[in-house]
């Protein structure tokens, strides 16, 4: 079976759903060419939301315990078992651009227990795989075990973390359809052995090498969902969800009761009390009391949400594990109901919630 083969086995919009023309702001520009490498159409249309680009082109912060080729098998795992088929293709691109050849990486990709990675990659990637599924979510022993196996406390949450993180792009990418990246075609031309020496020998040992962990300051941390994101304190990654959970709940473009109420339809599907808790602290504030709250957890619904709430509610529910032609028609099909700013911010605000509802199963080991 041909690599093109099995991307293509994923069934994909055709048009991604939030195309548009590049910004002309050069500055911007050139930050997005260096964040992706080119230039998505999606680009444009996000420069509306600063949060969401600056969360998309955070997904790759400085690492501590985890070697960029665990970090990018990790990528690759994940969005395999997410069906994104933009993220799977430039995961793969990554991998066979920083030297594995095609046949080691398609073992991976069909058995990654049988493959001929080190011990550690295969138990640090059945984590990630399943703390990305959440069904179950990991139980306190499977933390216990990758401590008893050598793996530190900080190790386990960085995986986690990667893992997690990547869920962001993965649903983003899904949500709007993006499309297959140009990047694709690096590893079939003629120049890419030289592409493979460049990665192998100065962007990953240089410019991706693991960097010192930052210092202590928990109280950096607090804020929304504080309970899940202060265990990440010593990690880089600890900046990027402090970040972008601020941000998007900053951002006026969605009132924050409906971000709040998205919140915890998904944590109430991924089983997270603890992100349950927050959108109830957060709504009294946001005109979202908890009687309301607790009908649109339980129907999906009701009569005092808005138009636009009613629509976005149940949606958010199937973001969790969705079939990505599915939810793609979904959302197109709701499209002209909504700016295209509006769009966006749903997307962002659902990846954003899938990620932290996930990562909280981190809990379990502290």
């Amino acid at each position: 079976m041909t690599v093109q083969t099995v991307l293509n086995q994923i069934v994909w919009s055709g048009e991604c759903l939030a195309a548009g023309p590049p910004p002309a702001d050069k500055k911007i520009l050139a930050k997005i060419r260096k964040g992706f490498g080119y230039v998505p159409e999606f680009a444009g249309p996000m420069t509306g939301l600063p949060w969401l680009l600056d969360t998309v082109l955070l997904t790759d912060p400085p690492l501590t315990y985890v070697s960029p080729r665990r970090k990018d098998l990790i990528s690759l795992v994940v969005s395999q078992d997410s069906s994104c088929r933009y993220c799977y293709g430039l995961s793969r691109t990554l991998l066979r651009l920083t030297g594995m050849p095609e046949s080691r990486l398609h073992t991976v990709e069909t058995d990654f227990f049988s493959s001929s990675l080190p011990a550690s990659d295969r138990q640090a990637l059945d984590f990630a795989r399943k703390i990305v599924r959440a069904n179950p979510r990991p139980a306190a022993d499977e933390f216990d075990d990758l401590l008893k196996s050598g793996f530190t406390r900080l190790e386990i949450t960085e995986v986690a973390a990667i893992a997690c993180l990547h869920v962001v792009t993965n649903r983003i990418s899904t949500l709007i359809a993006a499309q297959p990246a140009p990047l694709e075609g690096l590893t079939d031309h003629w120049y890419s052995p030289l592409l493979r020496v460049f990665f192998q020998f100065f962007v990953n040992p240089v410019i991706r090498r693991p960097k010192p962990p930052p210092p202590s300051n928990p109280a950096a941390l607090a804020g929304p969902f504080e309970r899940i994101i202060q265990p990440l304190d010593g990690l880089h990654i600890a900046r990027v969800y402090r970040q972008a959970v601020d941000s998007a709940l900053a951002s006026p473009v969605l009132p924050r009761r409906t971000k709040l109420m998205v919140w915890a339809v998904i944590a109430k599907t991924l089983d997270c009390p603890a992100c349950i808790e927050e959108p109830r602290r957060l709504g009294e504030d946001a005109g979202l009391p908890p009687e309301l709250l607790d009908e649109v957890i339980e129907r999906l619904g009701g009569k005092d949400l808005t138009p636009m709430e009613n629509l976005l509610v149940p949606l958010a529910r199937e973001t969790v594990r969705p079939q990505p032609d599915q939810i793609q028609r979904k959302l197109a099909a709701i499209r002209p109901s909504l700016s295209a700013a509006e769009l966006l911010e749903f997307v962002g605000v659902a990846a954003l919630a899938n990620s932290i509802s996930r990562l909280s199963a981190i809990l379990r080991m502290c």
